[in-house]
């Protein structure tokens, strides 16, 4: 779906297993995250989107964690970023908004890849939409 959203075609690059990290603190701890962003879509180096992969024995649910975190440790920080999460059988998009103090995260419904050719297309419109978004923000 990359391929057909034209995440591998200029001006965007795909990139495997990118370690990051996020320093997380509140009064009382500070702790340091470290991760491995499955799928990572850049243009320059601006994140574009990030995608988390889990077995698909899980519910695509369990990822949202995990991708969040990658999210806010996204180097464009007065920007919207994007996740998508995927076990195979379903997807589901994120959306995180830094741009109050507080960051804000949405979250599409499951979409099951398997069941319904209608949602695979839907799945297909999400990223061509959020490429098209991007690239019209960094031009």
């Amino acid at each position: 779906m990359l391929d057909l959203a034209g995440f591998y075609q200029f001006p965007f690059l795909v990139k495997a297993e990118v370690s990051t990290s996020i320093e997380v603190a509140d009064e009382a701890n500070a702790m340091v995250v470290q991760g491995r962003i499955d799928i990572l879509v850049i243009q320059d180096s601006f994140w574009i989107l990030v995608i988390e992969s889990k077995p698909a024995r899980l519910d695509v649910t369990a990822g949202i964690p995990q991708a969040l975190t990658y999210l806010l440790s996204a180097p464009n920080l007065q920007s919207s970023c994007y996740g998508m999460i995927t076990n195979g059988r379903e997807v589901l998009f994120l959306k995180c908004d830094r741009h109050e103090d507080v960051p804000q995260y949405t979250r599409s419904h499951t979409y099951r890849l398997l069941e319904n050719t209608a949602e695979r297309i839907q799945v297909l419109q999400g990223l061509k939409q959020i490429g098209s978004y991007i690239g019209d923000l960094r031009r």
